[in-house]
Parts: C-alpha cells; sequence; structure tokens
C-alpha cells in the first residue's frame, strides 16, 4: 500500500526536534507500507534558505520531501502571516501535484497535524482519494493553552472541513479524542494509536547505588504546560528537608528560573541543559531515579515512554491522561497536581524507597506496548480498516 503524509510538524533544519513523534510513527508505519512525507515549512529566519530549498531523503521504504520556502514579510505583522499561508498553501498544492504525476494516485492520505493543511482539504476531497487524519496538539484539550478556540476563524473553519471529510480520526490518547470530539460536536470514532518509543536507544543499563536522588525534567518555552515552576518550589522543600538531589532541566528554560533557583537556594542542586538529542537524553535518563512531569496537560507524554524503556519510574501530576501510560506504584507515583507540598511528599518518598521499583521490568513492559513492530502494526491494521469501508 503506498500512503502520502502531509505533516505539519516534522523535524527539519530550522527546528530539529520539532514533531520527532511524528517521524517515528512514519517510520514505524513503513515497516509495513510504502509510505512518503511531504513537510512544507516556512524558514522564517533564511537558515536553510532565503528562497525555496527542497530536500529529499530515504530510508527503507519511507520517502521524505520537505520544502523550505522564505518570506520576506514575514515579519509585517498580519499581513505577514496572510501571505506566508498562501504561499504554504501554493506549495503545498504544487508539491502534491508533482507528486500525483510522478507516482498516480496513493491508496490513502494520511494528514498528521491537519490546522495547516485544512485550507486544503476540499481540494484533496476532489481527487477522490480517502484520507485520515492524525492529531496531537495541546490546543485541542479544554485546558490547553493556547487553544483551537483562540485561533483565526479560517483555521478553525478549515480543520473542522478537514475533519468531516476524514474516513478516520488518529489519536495519541483517549483524553485527546474526547476533546477532540467536544469540538466537532460529533460522536466520531477515534482510533486510538500510542506514540512509540525507540528501544535501541532507550533501553535499561547497570545503575550504580547512590546516595543523591537523581531526577530528570524535560521543559519548553509553554512552560505553563509543563508548569516547571512548581517542580523548582518541590525541590526547596526536599532541601530543607535535608534530602539529597540533583536535577537535570532539558529544554528552553525562562531566564528567570536562574534567579528563581538562586533565591531557593537550590543553585548547587539543579542543572539547566540546552535541547538534546534522543541518544543523549538517553543516557541521563538511564542514570536517573526518577523522570518528573509535572504537566498541567499533556496529549501524551512521549518523555514518559522514552524514561519507562530505560527501567527509570515517572513521577508525574495526577491528571487522566498521564494515567493512560503509567501505573501508580508499578512504574511511577502521581502527585496532585500544581502542589508542590505534595511533589514534594512523593520525591521524599522516593528518595528512601528508589528500590521498589524493578527497572527491567519496566523496561521490559514498555517495549513491549510502544516498540516499532507493535505500533507500526496499529497503523497498518487502521489503514486497512479505513479502505475496508
Amino acid at each position: 500500500m503506498n500512503v502520502l503524509w502531509i505533516a505539519g510538524w516534522y523535524p527539519n533544519q530550522t527546528e530539529p526536534y520539532s514533531g520527532d513523534f511524528v517521524q517515528r510513527h512514519a517510520q514505524a508505519a513503513s515497516l509495513y507500507h510504502t509510505i512518503t512525507v511531504l513537510f512544507v515549512t516556512r524558514d522564517a529566519g533564511g537558515i536553510a534558505t532565503r528562497d525555496i530549498r527542497i530536500e529529499n531523503a530515504k530510508q527503507g521504504a519511507l520517502s521524505e520531501r520537505k520544502v523550505y520556502y522564505y518570506s520576506r514579510l514575514a515579519s509585517v505583522p498580519l499581513v505577514g502571516k496572510i501571505f506566508s499561508y498562501l504561499k504554504y498553501e501554493s506549495l503545498l498544492k504544487k508539491e502534491l501535484k508533482k507528486y500525483f504525476a510522478e507516482n498516480g494516485k496513493p491508496d490513502l492520505i494520511h494528514f498528521y497535524i491537519g490546522m495547516r493543511a485544512g485550507a486544503i482539504g476540499t481540494w484533496v476531497r476532489k481527487l477522490s482519494v480517502p484520507y485520515v487524519v492524525s492529531e496531537q496538539w495541546t490546543g485541542f484539550l479544554p485546558e490547553g493553552q493556547p487553544h483551537f478556540n483562540t485561533l483565526p476563524s479560517l483555521f478553525k473553519t478549515g480543520w473542522r472541513s478537514l475533519i468531516r471529510g476524514a474516513s478516520g480520526i488518529h489519536a495519541v490518547s483517549t483524553s485527546l479524542g474526547k476533546a477532540i470530539q467536544q469540538l466537532t460536536n460529533s460522536d466520531l470514532r477515534i482510533t486510538l494509536i500510542p506514540n512509540v518509543v525507540n528501544t535501541a536507544i532507550f533501553f535499561p543499563v547497570n545503575k550504580s547505588p547512590d546516595s543523591v536522588l537523581k531526577l530528570v525534567h524535560i521543559t519548553s518555552l509553554l512552560d505553563y504546560q509543563k508548569n516547571t515552576k512548581d517542580i523548582l518550589l518541590a525541590l526547596a522543600l526536599l532541601k530543607q528537608r535535608s534530602i539529597l538531589f540533583h536535577l537535570d532541566v532539558f529544554g528552553l528554560v525562562k531566564p528567570e528560573y536562574r534567579d528563581l533557583i538562586a533565591t531557593l537556594g537550590i543553585s548547587n542542586e539543579v542543572v539547566f541543559h540546552n535541547e538534546k538529542s534522543q541518544e543523549e537524553l538517553a543516557s541521563y535518563f538511564s542514570q536517573a531515579d526518577g523522570l518528573i512531569i509535572y504537566s498541567r496537560f499533556e496529549t501524551f507524554g512521549c518523555v514518559i515512554i522514552e524514561a519507562l524503556a530505560c527501567g527509570t519510574p515517572v513521577i508525574a501530576s495526577d491528571i487522566a491522561v498521564l494515567h493512560e501510560n503509567i501505573e501508580n506504584g508499578r512504574d511511577g507515583l502521581f502527585a496532585k497536581a500544581e502542589d508542590p507540598q505534595a511533589l514534594a511528599g512523593r520525591l521524599e518518598w522516593l528518595a528512601t524507597n528508589r528500590s521498589v521499583f524493578k527497572r527491567d521490568e519496566i523496561a521490559k513492559g514498555c517495549a513491549a506496548k510502544y516498540n516499532y513492530q507493535t505500533v507500526g502494526k496499529m497503523f497498518a491494521d487502521w489503514y486497512k480498516e479505513v479502505l475496508a469501508k
């Protein structure tokens, strides 16, 4: 089966880690079918090009085509956004026509992150090729910030139109699926396929005992979601209780947090790092006693299964979606959300009860559930079901 993916997010020169989970899904699906990924993106800073640049790559049954375009009006409010969007739409249509001319119609089109591509949904339907849609954006969640309802009407209307014409919808969690149903005011059947973890990178290794509680946290500029501040407040409470700990924070950190850790007196215990590759993160996960994910909301949480694949338990905020991938007491602990006292209590318990978690069993269970073959087969079964209708 030939499946054409139109990706809204995908790793690229301008954002190396953007949508890396989309790429991993494409790799998993390509174990069973021929997958071609088409990704068009604006190069706002002129990193890859000051005009238009195309990159092609192929590995096994997966082909990737990335199209970069530069917009000289990008800095102009509103006008720049409209011009950029129209250029995106024009380039996407041009690339689709080129694909059809060279390969014929695919058996299926798969929109992965459909917001930007929503405007061409009507055009695609005229091709008489069935299509499906995958989503992972937190903006669909009721508590998401930014939220779907704050978007310009053009995007909201285009996305709803895309969803209405789809032969299938995929979400990575039940919580996200329900949110999409609420936004569309429908009983759309949502197919649940989780994210995938690369067990060639994330796997358990021997870990030496240490009196210091080693912790890891992944954050981003979307800090309201990740709630890094409450983590730092919880760690200050740990220090007051004379618990030895060390926290490595990875990602785009707000500058004021460096002042905050100094005020809290934990500058020696907390180290901030820039974004890292999966290979680099794996070395930290495998030596950590716990990953902290204290988010206010999530659609899945890829770092959860990456830590679990290393055998590292997860200390998480007690929100519904995280219960889909973490079992309290077996491979993680839950703390009341937005409550530094509660989080400090769970971390203090972990400091003296680390041996409760069986790292090899955690890793084995995670690998069996989220490996490429298993998740790829789920995509293959979904495609078969869609085309059989």
